[in-house]
């Protein structure tokens, strides 16, 4: 029987040969179905962009656009160019921006500049506030210009503007929030497409645009300042963010804190966390009135949230001076994880006084501190807790040695005050 069950069994090589065979063929099934599924998807959208450009032609600017960005994103940048231009003929702000761009940066044609400007212009006269912006700025940076439906002006003023990756706030605590200085280059459609930021041609236009128009002295700043504000009613956040800052600086009209508060404050609850961070460093240095930590805090929280490494670290540094180390700890981890160096310090010191808090009170059998030791650890490396361990088992060394030398010190006190009392009523007997 026992032979007969050997014999019926197949060999170790040839179980593994066929285990091997099996999912080969189920990987290449699978390989093949992803591919049908793909083939499906492309099809979908063909019928989709077909439909789009006969509403295109028969006179939806909008969907033009949408095709734009379709053949934009298949590197089409021709094909891209004749519907970007074909939607902005139909008074389509997203479509006259893109084709600005397309002119900044010479994108399938001769770059111009000036006919860029045109055409961000265009897209703010028909509504569209990323090319407000994006013409007030091409303006601050003294890029040249036409005629514009706001003013006419052939020049204007170059003035360094900090970039938006600058985060951080100065140790002189009067310098001005920050500003934003860089245009919105990439091609815009609808979102259910989702083509445009993955496109190879979507860059951003050069900082300060010096390097794409030549820069001019004696400019006009107050056109700027006009695109901005149009930008801001159009609720384009970067154009509020700007808007506030040369209210803040006074720039082409009176300083006017109150109103720059106002303007980084809609910045912020637009989701653009330079926004946030403006309004959070007036309130934490005074320049909104009275200093105000619970306000500022609140502030660096809706910028943190939005992932703005410097608001978190400010969050974080607030709640070290309300003495809160639980919530100062995650806001300093969330500035560490997206890259503040100085945070990750910071996170480590309070994180040792958080763990040796909490191990003490969970020695004393404090459930809640058991709990947070348990959230604690679970968040650190095997590494970073083994060191965690160790220093700890170091500091509570050193108070037990500082402890014993005390009391050698006291009893040394103590024999030569008793040695004295002894031969004080020694003198006096004799």
């Amino acid at each position: 029987m026992n032979k007969f069950l050997a014999q019926s069994f197949m060999p170790k090589k040839a179980v593994t040969i066929i285990v091997l065979l099996l999912s080969c063929a189920l990987l290449s099934s699978c390989a093949l179905f992803k591919e049908e599924r793909e083939e499906q998807e492309d099809i979908r959208v063909l019928h989709v962009i077909e439909k789009l450009t006969i509403m295109c032609a028969n006179g939806d600017g909008s969907t033009c656009n949408d095709v734009g960005v379709y053949h934009n994103r298949k590197l089409h940048y021709k094909k891209a160019r004749e519907f970007f231009t074909e939607a902005c003929d139909k008074r389509n702000g997203d479509g006259c921006s893109n084709l600005g761009f397309y002119y900044v940066n010479g994108i399938s044609l001769t770059k111009d500049i000036a006919l860029g400007l045109d055409y961000y212009q265009k897209a703010c006269e028909f509504n569209y506030g990323k090319g407000c912006y994006n013409a007030a700025l091409m303006y601050y940076k003294g890029v040249r210009g036409s005629d514009s439906s706001l003013g006419k002006t052939k020049t204007a003023s170059y003035k360094d503007v900090k970039d938006s990756k600058e985060a951080g706030e100065s140790k002189n605590s009067n310098e001005p929030p920050q500003n934003n200085a860089q245009n919105q280059g990439t091609v815009q459609g609808r979102a259910d497409l989702k083509d445009a930021k993955k496109s190879a041609s979507a860059k951003e236009i050069a900082k300060g645009n010096s390097k794409n128009g030549k820069a001019e002295k004696g400019g006009n700043k107050s056109l700027a300042f006009k695109y901005y504000e149009r930008g801001c009613n159009l609720n384009d956040a970067p154009s509020c963010l700007n808007l506030g800052s040369m209210y803040f600086n006074g720039e082409t009209v009176k300083k006017n804190t109150r109103k720059a508060q106002g303007l980084y404050n809609k910045a912020c609850n637009l989701k653009f966390p330079i926004g946030c961070r403006n309004e959070g460093l007036g309130y934490r240095k005074g320049f909104w009135g009275r200093v105000n930590l619970l306000k500022a805090r609140n502030s660096y929280n809706k910028g943190c949230l939005l992932r703005d490494t410097v608001s978190c670290k400010n969050e974080g540094l607030i709640y070290l001076k309300f003495k809160n180390l639980p919530k100062a700890y995650s806001s300093l981890k969330k500035a560490c994880e997206l890259g503040d160096k100085g945070s990750c310090k910071g996170k480590q010191k309070v994180e040792l006084t958080l763990y040796k808090d909490y191990f003490k009170k969970c020695q004393k059998k404090n459930r809640l501190a058991c709990q947070n030791l348990n959230a604690l650890t679970d968040d650190l490396s095997v590494e970073e807790l083994a060191l965690l361990k160790k220093v700890t088992q170091s500091t509570a060394k050193a108070p037990k040695k500082q402890a014993l030398k005390r009391k050698v010190a006291n009893n040394k006190i103590a024999e030569k005050s008793s040695k004295a009392k002894v031969a004080k009523i020694s003198t006096k007997k004799s």
